[in-house]
């Protein structure tokens, strides 16, 4: 075995599967190095969380959450053969095993993560899968009950009649616009890494998967996780796969689109923390332990309170509230509008910092924030609008707008720089969380 290791991240590790026949990268997560001795070692008596990424994503995809969730648990994210730093599985003979003809993609990654259970010794597991990584872990559940102590599906995979790739494309392209930027600059570089040719051969062999018709084989505890602004994964779609479980509830994140590991990951940690905890046999609901049920009021009960990410230890940089974010958008917003005049500039420039100044204004009226009268989309969308406003204008200032005067190209210059810059430091607030169905 290989390790790696450096502050505030998780242990590395590479570890030959003889089953497979591949050396697999793991990123381990053990409170056993914590001052308070609660963890272990891989194979003692505590059952770790395991997290399952989704297509043509790795173990990366996990940070965040996996951090914060190590606060109480052992976690172990593996990269699965052919994503991340494991290269596919092969066989004894040589061939490679992954992507083979007429194999199903989701009982082939369900049978490597069981050899991968098997060589860490882990008898028992609390699997937690996102997108299509939850047909990965409904398949082993189904087939290895006893292996499984509870289930987490977190935006549970491709419903029905969106199943072939024409219809996801858009979808895909849609929930882009409500995803925190940092997401899409990972996504992107999962997909290069791994390869697009591979990503779309497996999204073709596991597109297909049935997996309502293996939830009523699985005996575990589950946890449905929905985001309110996912267009890949429905909340009735999650619903129905609450439904079609035999014990399980279904928790909605608000503000948070498919990514919510990566966006929101101290309100998806609060809730699987208090589903795991929890040790009821009969559990069909998730109860946050640190508030009382009477929050819940009437509706849907609040499960995991709105996240701060200005006070997130754990979180990148994001200094700017959502407050001071709107009322700087406004002060800037008017002075875009005026800009033309003040500076005398050309219809060209004129007709740029006037369609900024527009879209600005919209973005700040309808973004979920105490400065807007219209509080409907989330500041993920709001930091997406203003970091194509900022590029728009750094690209005119050094394309078309060249030959005007050096004031109003710098004046362009610095209003690009400023919608670039907030859109990185401002936080994106998330939640909460709420239960929407369980039985």
């Amino acid at each position: 075995m290989e390790f790696q290791e450096r502050d505030d991240a998780p242990l590395r590790e590479w570890k030959f599967i003889r089953a497979l026949n591949v050396e697999m990268h793991t990123r381990v997560w053990d409170t056993a190095s914590d001052d308070a001795g609660a963890g272990t070692t891989p194979g003692s008596q505590r059952i770790p969380i395991v997290l399952v990424a989704g297509l043509g994503m790795s173990s990366r995809y996990w940070v965040r959450l996996g951090r914060r969730l190590a606060r109480r648990f052992d976690v172990y994210a593996p990269d699965m053969p052919g994503f991340g730093y494991s290269p596919p599985a092969r066989s004894t003979a040589g061939s490679e095993r992954s992507g083979a003809p007429g194999r199903s993609a989701v009982r082939e990654q369900a049978n490597q993560l069981l050899a991968w259970m098997d060589a860490y010794g882990v008898q028992r597991a609390i699997l937690c899968g996102h997108s299509t990584g939850c047909q990965t872990v409904v398949d082993l559940a189904s087939r290895f009950p006893k292996r499984v102590e509870k289930l987490i599906l977190a935006a549970p995979t491709f419903e029905p009649g969106h199943r072939s790739l024409p219809p996801y494309i858009p979808r895909l392209l849609a929930d882009a616009i409500f995803e925190v930027p940092s997401l899409r600059f990972l996504a992107i570089t999962e997909y290069l890494a791994t390869g697009i040719p591979h990503v779309l051969r497996q999204m073709h062999r596991t597109i297909v998967d049935p997996i309502e018709q293996k939830l009523r084989f699985i005996e575990a505890p589950t946890l449905v996780i929905a985001g309110q602004w996912d267009t890949l994964v429905s909340r009735r779609w999650a619903k129905r796969v609450t439904a079609l479980l035999r014990r399980a509830n279904c928790v909605v994140i608000d503000n948070v689109a498919h990514g919510m590991n990566h966006s929101a990951p101290n309100v998806m940690a609060e809730v699987i923390s208090d589903f795991v905890l929890a040790r009821s046999d009969d559990q069909a609901r998730v109860l946050d332990s640190s508030a009382e049920i009477s929050k819940s009021m009437s509706g849907p009960m609040v499960v995991a309170s709105r996240d701060d990410p200005c006070r997130d230890p754990l979180g990148p940089p994001q200094p700017i509230s959502p407050g001071v974010h709107g009322l700087c958008d406004y002060l800037v917003t008017a002075l875009t509008w005026m800009l033309p005049s003040l500076l005398m500039c050309p219809p060209r420039t004129r007709w740029v910092l006037r369609i900024t100044a527009i879209i600005s204004l919209l973005n700040n009226l309808f973004t979920d924030q105490p400065a807007a009268p219209v509080r409907t989309l989330p500041m993920a969308t709001h930091a997406n609008v203003d970091l194509a406003n900022g590029a728009q204008l750094l690209i005119a200032a050094a394309t078309f707008l060249r030959r005007e005067r050096l004031a109003v190209r710098r004046a362009v210059f610095a209003l690009g720089c400023y919608h670039m810059i907030t859109a990185a430091l401002t936080a994106k607030p998330t939640g909460p969380a709420r239960t929407i169905a369980s039985h």
